[in-house]
C-alpha cells in the first residue's frame, strides 16, 4: 500500500454530527475498547477520520479485521499525548455557525481519542489543551466546543483525560469588551512553564535589528523586545507540551489577517503560555524595519496610538474614556454593529496591526514554536534530533474564509487532512485553498534548510493522496482583504 505525505479526505456533506460524535457504525477494531460503542448514522467525520489514518498508512496489514489499531506504532502504553485544538474563542459575529468556522469541531477529536485509547490499551495521559487569545472566556470556549462534555463522556466509561488552558495569564474586559486588567491564570502556577531560548536560531534573528519595533496590539512598547533581541529569543512552553510523547495537532482550516492561513504550523502559536513573546507585527509604516501598516492613513494611525497609549495608562480614567470611546463609534460611526462585524461585512482598505500581506514578522514565530516543539527535550534544551512524535488532523470540513481568524465567514469545504509534518500540510492546505505557498512566507520559508529542520523534501516532491481527484477538493478560498495576489499558478 502506498504512503502518502499527505491525505485529503473529501466528505460528501459538509456537516458536523450531534455531540458525543458516535461512529456511524460498527468498526470492528473498536471492540478493544473498554466501553459499549453507540452509534450514529448521520455522523460522516468518524469515517473520514478512519479513513485518513487507513491511507496514512497505519497497520495497514491488518485493516478492516479487528486486529486493526492504526496508532499501535505511535502510541504506546504510558505514553503522554497531548492533543491541540484550535480553540482561539468560544464566540463570533455569526453566533454558532460562524463558531463552527473559527475552532476545531471535537467531532475530529472524537476518533483520535478512541485510536488513542484503543492504541495504548487504555493507559495514556491524555491532554486536550490551547492557550487562546488573550481576551477569551476560557468557559464561553468550553460552552460553544463541548469539550468539558466530552471529557465527562469518557469520565463516565472509566478514561481519564485532562483539559488545560495554557494561558498564564488572563486578560479581563468589561461588558463592552475594554480592557480592564490582567490577572495570573488561577488555574496554573510558574512552574508549569519552560522558558526556552533558541538564541540566534530563531527566525526573528533577520530582523533582530528591529526589535524596538517588536509589536502586538494591545501590549507596552517594549515588552516584546524583552524576550526577543540579541542576547536571546525565548518562548514560554507549558510543561505539558514538552513532556508529550506524541502530540497530535488538530488545527482548523481558514484565513489569517496576518498570516495568510492558519492550519498546521499557525496552530502551535496556542502552546506558547505568554502572549506577550508573541512579535505580531513591526511598529510604523512599511519599510525595511517595520510592517504595521501598509500606507501612512492618519486616521487609522491616530486611533492605534491613542487607544495603545490609553490601555497602556490602566487607570480607571483611562478605561473609561476607552469605554465612551467605543460606545460611541459602535452607535454612531459602526451603526449599531461591533467593530468584528463591521470588519467582515466591509472591508477596510487600510490595514492594521500588520493585518496584510507585507507582514513579515509573525510567521517567524510560527516557525520558531513548531521548531521548539520537535527538537526541544521535556527540560527544554534543544537537540538535534526530533524529541516527539508528530501526527496532525485538520478540520477542513466547515473552514473559514474571508476577515479570519476572528471573524471568518463559514466555508463547506468538506475536507480532512492528514499528515505527519506541519510544513507538508500547510503546503497541501494552499492546494485545497487554491492559494499560492510561496505568497506565504510562514510556508515557502520552513522549507528551507536550517539546523533544526522541519521538513526534507522540495513541494514538488510531498506525496499527496485523496479519495477524489484535486479539481473536486480544491475550491477558491475568499482571502482577507489585506491579503491579495494569493491566487496564482500552483507548483
Amino acid at each position: 500500500m502506498k504512503r502518502y505525505d499527505v491525505w485529503v479526505q473529501k466528505i460528501e456533506e459538509a456537516a458536523y454530527p450531534d455531540f458525543p460524535y458516535d461512529p456511524p457504525e460498527e468498526y470492528r477494531e473498536l471492540a478493544g475498547l473498554n466501553y459499549t460503542m453507540q452509534y450514529n448514522k448521520e455522523n460522516k467525520i468518524y469515517g473520514a477520520v478512519r479513513e485518513t489514518l487507513h491511507q496514512m498508512g497505519f497497520d495497514g496489514e491488518y485493516y478492516g479485521t479487528d486486529m486493526w489499531n492504526p496508532l499501535k506504532e505511535f502510541v504506546k502504553e504510558g505514553n503522554t499525548v497531548l492533543i491541540k485544538p484550535n480553540f482561539v474563542r468560544g464566540t463570533h459575529i455569526w453566533g454558532e455557525k460562524g463558531v463552527q468556522a473559527m475552532i476545531t469541531n471535537l467531532s475530529v477529536i472524537r476518533p483520535i481519542i478512541d485510536y488513542v485509547l484503543l492504541a495504548s490499551r487504555g493507559n495514556a495521559r491524555i491532554i486536550i489543551g490551547d492557550a487562546p487569545m488573550r481576551g477569551s472566556d476560557w468557559n464561553a470556549i468550553l460552552n460553544y466546543s463541548k469539550v468539558q462534555q466530552l471529557v465527562e463522556f469518557y469520565k463516565d466509561k472509566g478514561y481519564q483525560i485532562e483539559l488545560i488552558d495554557f494561558r498564564k495569564d488572563l486578560t479581563i474586559n468589561n461588558k463592552d469588551q475594554v480592557y480592564e486588567k490582567t490577572i495570573a491564570n488561577p488555574s496554573r502556577s510558574p512552574k508549569d512553564y519552560v522558558e526556552i531560548d533558541i538564541g540566534q536560531d530563531s527566525m526573528l534573528y533577520e530582523i533582530i535589528d528591529s526589535n524596538h519595533n517588536f509589536e502586538m496590539g494591545g501590549v507596552k512598547r517594549g515588552t516584546i523586545s524583552r524576550y526577543h533581541n540579541e542576547q536571546h529569543n525565548t518562548y514560554l512552553f507549558p510543561r505539558e507540551a514538552l513532556q508529550a510523547d506524541v502530540f497530535i495537532n488538530v488545527p482548523k482550516l481558514k484565513t489569517h489577517r496576518m498570516a495568510g492561513l492558519t492550519c498546521a504550523m499557525k496552530n502551535l502559536i496556542g502552546i506558547n503560555g505568554e502572549k506577550e513573546r508573541i512579535a505580531h507585527y513591526r511598529r510604523g509604516v512599511k519599510n525595511q524595519n517595520s510592517d504595521e501598516f501598509e500606507k501612512f492613513y492618519l486616521k487609522i494611525y491616530l486611533r492605534e496610538r491613542i487607544w495603545t497609549f490609553l490601555k497602556a495608562i490602566e487607570k480607571p480614567w483611562s478605561r473609561q474614556i476607552m469605554t465612551w470611546g467605543k460606545r460611541f463609534v459602535q452607535k454612531y460611526i459602526w451603526r449599531g454593529k461591533t467593530f468584528e462585524e463591521t470588519y467582515a461585512l466591509n472591508p477596510p482598505k487600510e490595514y492594521r496591526e500588520g493585518g496584510w500581506k507585507g507582514n513579515d514578522t509573525l510567521w517567524r514565530c510560527a516557525v520558531d514554536i513548531n521548531r521548539i516543539l520537535l527538537y526541544a527535550d521535556r527540560e527544554g534544551k534543544m537537540h538535534d534530533e526530533p524529541q516527539r512524535k508528530y501526527l496532525c488532523m485538520v478540520d477542513g470540513v466547515v473552514a473559514g474564509e474571508g476577515e479570519g481568524p476572528l471573524a471568518n465567514t463559514p466555508k463547506k469545504a468538506g475536507v480532512l487532512l492528514g499528515g505527519m509534518n506541519p510544513v507538508m500540510i500547510d503546503y497541501v492546505a494552499t492546494r485545497v485553498m487554491n492559494f499560492d505557498y510561496r505568497m506565504l512566507p510562514m510556508i515557502r520559508r520552513a522549507f528551507e534548510p536550517h539546523k533544526y529542520a522541519l521538513i526534507y523534501k522540495e513541494p514538488e516532491e510531498v506525496q499527496i493522496g485523496s479519495n477524489v481527484t484535486e479539481e473536486e477538493y480544491c475550491t477558491d478560498f475568499v482571502q482577507t482583504s489585506g491579503w491579495s495576489a494569493l491566487y496564482q499558478s500552483k507548483v
